[in-house]
């Protein structure tokens, strides 16, 4: 009795053991490009509103008798049926699973492809783009994913890519550590100089207008120095001659590694022109000086 219940026992492990077995093999997992290519996988794109956040709605189509593991790519660039609107470029990484024969939705997150295109409205057709996306601007994009960069600076970096943007507009005034940390790993990648200032545009986020609002353009120069012995900091701007142009007694970010001041010139207030910046200290220390040239004629977009 005991040799047959031990039996009945290991005859029972054993059916679990290859049910489970054949459902595992059953699972295929695959990315969103390839199950598009094979067919495995149909889809119907339709915009939520916007272009910096989950954006996009993919509803996904199993087509096989095997459950899908799909996950989406970065980079994939979806086109609008009215051309006047974005371009989605998806930030990757999202992940799910489609019965077979099922289909389901996705909400993913996306960052705008044309900087001179239109917010767009919600319930806008978009297809994938049939060309292969930029082999650096998806390399950036899990850079940026890993690393957990707010998504306002890494649009900035997309459109080094898409629109061919210069290296010192991905910036974020209030978030120099996040931006200094991509501008390096961006300078490395497309073999460039770290550049020691940045021009700086706001992005608008009314419907149906073009997302950067040109008007609002910056010349943004970091001024950055070192805490050990941190005093109250008098920051001069000097004219080429030596006269004084500006005092600024601005916002500082203080951490660990030292301070950081953003020292702003805009084209409505500022004349072109060289300046020297210098940040001294109560017993005339010099901390910090640079000389910049400020001319606005930049064309980041």
């Amino acid at each position: 009795m005991l040799k047959h219940g031990i039996s009945k026992v290991f005859i029972s492990m054993c059916i679990m053991l290859l049910l489970a077995t054949s459902a595992f093999a059953e699972l295929e997992k695959l990315t969103l490009k390839r199950g598009i290519a094979s067919k495995k996988v149909i889809i119907k794109a339709m915009s939520l509103g916007g272009y910096c956040g989950r954006c996009l709605n993919i509803q996904l189509t199993n087509t096989t008798k095997k459950a899908l593991t799909i996950q989406v790519d970065p980079g994939m660039v979806f086109l609008p049926d009215d051309t006047a609107y974005q371009n989605l470029v998806l930030w990757g990484s999202e992940q799910v699973e489609v019965a077979p024969g099922e289909s389901k939705d996705i909400f993913v997150e996306t960052f705008c492809g044309k900087s001179y295109g239109r917010y767009p409205r919600a319930n806008v057709n978009y297809t994938l783009q049939s060309k292969a996306s930029d082999t650096n601007m998806v390399k950036t994009l899990a850079f940026a994913r890993s690393n957990r960069l707010t998504p306002f600076l890494v649009q900035h970096a997309v459109w080094l890519f898409t629109n061919h943007h210069s290296l010192n507009s991905v910036y974020k005034v209030d978030r120099p550590k996040e931006s200094e940390l991509l501008i390096n790993y961006l300078a490395k990648l497309l073999k460039q100089e770290v550049p020691t200032y940045y021009n700086v545009v706001a992005l608008n986020n009314s419907p149906d207008e073009e997302v950067i609002d040109k008007e609002k353009a910056r010349m943004i120069v970091p001024a950055k120095w070192g805490n050990g012995d941190y005093k109250h900091m008098y920051v001069t701007i000097y004219k080429a001659n030596g006269d004084i142009y500006r005092k600024i007694d601005g916002d500082q970010i203080i951490d660990k590694d030292g301070v950081t001041m953003n020292i702003e010139f805009e084209p409505h207030r500022d004349l072109k022109g060289t300046y020297t910046i210098q940040a001294k200290d109560n017993n005339n220390k010099v901390w910090f000086e640079k000389t910049v040239v400020v001319d606005f004629d930049y064309r980041p977009f």
